[in-house]
Formats: C-alpha cells, sequence, structure tokens
C-alpha cells in the first residue's frame, strides 16, 4: 500500500523535484483516448470510478494522474524524479539558484507534511512572497473528512490564519496561482504583480516546454486531486486544460521547464517515465 507524495530537493540534485506517490491495488486504467473531444466526458468517467488512482494521457500529450486529495503526502527527494522506479507521480515546487550543475541552495515553495524534519514553511524563500498554495486537511465538522483547498499564502502562520487551528492539515505545498476563477488577464497580473512571478524568465509563459499543475475538484462528495504533466505546452495550455477539460474547480503552477517531471504505473505493468532535460523548450 503506497501513498502519495509531493516533495522538494535541494540537495544531490542540481534540480528541485517532487512528486506524488500512489496506492494502485485494484485500480482501473483508463488509458490514451481516441478524440481530444472526448477529454472532458472520459475525466468525468475516471472520477467516478472506485479506484485509488487513475491515469490516462490525451492525444493532445497532457498526462492526468487522479486520486483523492487523501492520497497525497510530501516527500524529499535526494534525486531526479525518476530514479526510484516504485515511485509514482509529478515534481513539486520552485527553487533556486537555477543550475545545471550546482544543486539549489533554497526552495521557494511551501512543503508541509506533519512529521517531516524537511518541510519547507514559506512561499518565496527569503523573498516571503504571496503565492498561490494547495493544502489538504481533515474537517473535524463534517465528519473528519479528508478536504482540499487552494489559497494565496505566504507560510504556515498564515494558511492557518485563514483556516484555522480546529482541522487537521495532511498537506501544504506552495507554487504560482492559476485562479481559475478569474479572467485571464486577472489571473496574468496577480501573477506577477502580487506573486511576483517574471511571466517571461521565471515562467517563460508563451514558451512550450515542461508544465506541471496541481488542481482539485469534488465529485459526490470526494475531494479529488488532479496532477497534470506536459512535455511540451505554455503556461495558457496548461491553465486551459485544467480548467475546461479536467474541470477543476482551481489550481496551482508546480516547477516546469527541466523540472517537470512524471512517473507513473499503468494498469498493464508498463512503467511511464518522463524526465525533462534542464531548459528544454521549443518557441512557439
Amino acid at each position: 500500500m503506497k501513498t502519495i507524495i509531493i516533495g522538494i530537493d535541494c540537495s544531490t540534485n542540481p534540480r528541485n523535484v517532487g512528486y506524488s506517490v500512489y496506492d494502485y491495488t485494484n485500480r482501473v486504467f483508463i488509458g490514451s483516448m481516441s478524440g481530444q473531444a472526448n477529454v472532458s466526458d472520459r475525466l468525468r468517467e475516471m472520477v467516478l470510478m472506485p479506484t485509488n488512482y487513475n491515469y490516462l494521457k490525451t492525444t493532445t500529450g497532457f498526462h492526468v494522474i487522479i486520486t483523492p486529495a487523501s492520497n497525497i503526502v510530501n516527500k524529499n527527494l535526494r534525486n531526479k524524479l525518476t530514479t526510484n522506479a516504485t515511485d509514482y507521480g509529478v515534481n513539486g515546487g520552485f527553487f533556486y539558484p537555477v543550475s545545471t550543475v550546482n544543486a539549489p541552495t533554497e526552495g521557494l515553495s511551501i512543503a508541509i507534511t506533519p512529521g517531516d524534519t524537511n518541510d519547507r514553511e514559506v512561499n518565496g524563500g527569503s523573498k516571503r512572497l504571496s503565492r498561490g498554495t494547495a493544502i489538504v486537511y481533515r474537517d473535524p465538522s463534517d465528519g473528519n473528512k479528508y478536504k482540499m483547498a487552494i489559497t494565496r499564502a505566504v507560510d504556515v502562520a498564515d494558511i492557518k490564519k485563514q483556516f484555522g487551528t480546529s482541522i487537521t492539515y495532511q498537506l501544504m505545498f506552495g507554487g504560482g496561482s492559476l485562479s481559475l476563477r478569474k479572467t485571464e488577464s486577472v489571473w496574468l497580473d496577480e501573477l506577477q504583480n502580487i506573486e511576483k512571478f517574471d511571466l517571461n524568465a521565471t515562467l517563460r509563459q508563451n514558451d512550450s516546454t515542461g508544465r506541471t499543475g496541481l488542481g482539485f475538484r469534488v465529485i459526490d462528495g470526494v475531494w479529488k486531486a488532479y496532477l497534470v504533466f506536459h512535455e511540451s505546452a505554455t503556461l495558457k495550455e496548461l491553465r486551459n486544460f485544467m480548467k475546461d477539460m479536467c474541470e477543476c474547480y482551481e489550481a496551482i503552477i508546480l516547477d516546469g521547464g527541466g523540472s517537470s517531471g512524471i512517473q507513473v504505473k499503468e494498469d498493464n505493468g508498463n512503467l511511464i517515465k518522463v524526465d525533462m532535460e534542464p531548459f528544454q523548450l521549443r518557441r512557439s
């Protein structure tokens, strides 16, 4: 029995990668789809199935893992995502400095799992920036049900101020807001002026490059996490996919470019693994 983990590596590898790991006992594998027009319908079918996680790859190249939010925890990696063949999931948050030679010295995204001594408690590192952050928690007012939310926060104290201390936190994980409920212009303005992302230098918004996102929606009272990866998409394409095809209520960006990656096992035993080369992109 495995759990889902998302984490940060600031040690031996020159890329900061985190991911989620899934229990795949008795799961149903959906597989590739024959037509893009059916993406939204097939995704709806997936979340209704009584399985621990489901995986598919669309004809447009999006990899999607759907799992109950209760199945996610962080993990601090000591190497690239695909090093351990028994770990399944996607990469995690941002880091500094960007280098193909030296290991990062500072994590720039909150990464909290209770009991993890490698936790990162602040978004933006020493700059302390208010950025999109996902949380998974248990709600005592609703039968201790696992729930998921996305908010903009600076640090753990900020999150607890917003959501209170009566709930039990399982996960806090930072990235950048995708603001699916807002207009595109407002989203980009806030991403740049509130969260202090450089849309071109850091996020390379118009480049087709590695992209990773984490979102959620509620199906029949169950909070489902969506982990989405693409080898070559623009920032807007990732956002539009999570909004229109996955129908997520809200989502965040995780690290992209050379840090993006996925590893997941299909029902037939085939291991899907994509580990992007640093700074790999295609200009559009």
